[in-house]
């Protein structure tokens, strides 16, 4: 477990790269979060003292990818918020940039709504089950998919690939927090789908990775 000083805005400052208001809108969220975590269960009550290293930083690690080329960004099962609202939160200066989340739990969906609107990004939050939704729900997607889809200990590849197909184009990448069962999963996944996959190593989890997908169809 992350110690104390690693639980810190100002640890994080040194290690990833944040504007003024950046900062101070993480910092309004991690506050935020801290408070409705008494009323609602949005992160592992052991995490709390990690929480600026294993949520925070291991979101925004996903963001070196997006901020390249901003497009839509729909966060699967987004929960607690992560990595959506810390994505969010910088996308709000990444032009053409929208963060979408599903989230069929109501109250982390007004949660997550408030968030949003704390980020200043554009994008909405979608109070459905995943299996239910699809791109035509997000008028500037349509049929051409949606630019990213962002997931963290949500499900595991097979089942995510299943949930999402309908939001998926020819354009869509797959930006993934895995583990250490990725390979497993991707065993699993690739008797059903065919895919470029890249791992990128995780900057907050020496076991964990970055999965990438494109190119992305059923086999």
């Amino acid at each position: 477990m992350a110690d104390e000083v690693e639980n810190s805005l100002e640890w994080l400052a040194a290690r990833f790269p944040l504007s003024t208001v950046q900062a101070e809108k993480l910092e309004q969220f991690v506050d935020a979060l801290l408070r409705w975590q008494s009323r609602i269960n949005l992160i592992s009550p052991d995490s709390v003292r990690s929480l600026w290293h294993r949520h925070i930083y291991d979101s925004l690690q996903l963001a070196q990818f997006i901020e390249k080329a901003p497009g839509i960004c729909v966060d699967l099962g987004s929960g607690g918020g992560f990595p959506a609202i810390p994505l969010a939160i910088l996308g709000a200066e990444w032009p053409g940039f929208a963060m979408h989340m599903v989230e069929s739990n109501r109250k982390k969906a007004v949660f997550l709504a408030e968030m949003l609107r704390l980020s200043g990004a554009a994008g909405k939050v979608h109070n459905r089950r995943l299996e239910e939704f699809g791109a035509d729900e997000i008028s500037s997607a349509g049929r051409e998919g949606v630019a990213y889809i962002t997931a963290r200990g949500f499900a595991a590849l097979p089942k995510l690939l299943d949930f999402s197909a309908g939001l998926i184009g020819k354009q869509t990448q797959y930006l993934l927090l895995k583990g250490q069962d990725v390979e497993e999963e991707l065993t699993a996944a690739t008797k059903y789908w065919r895919m470029k996959i890249v791992k990128h190593p995780s900057i907050s989890d020496p076991t964990g990775c970055v999965l990438q997908l494109t190119e992305i169809s059923r086999a």
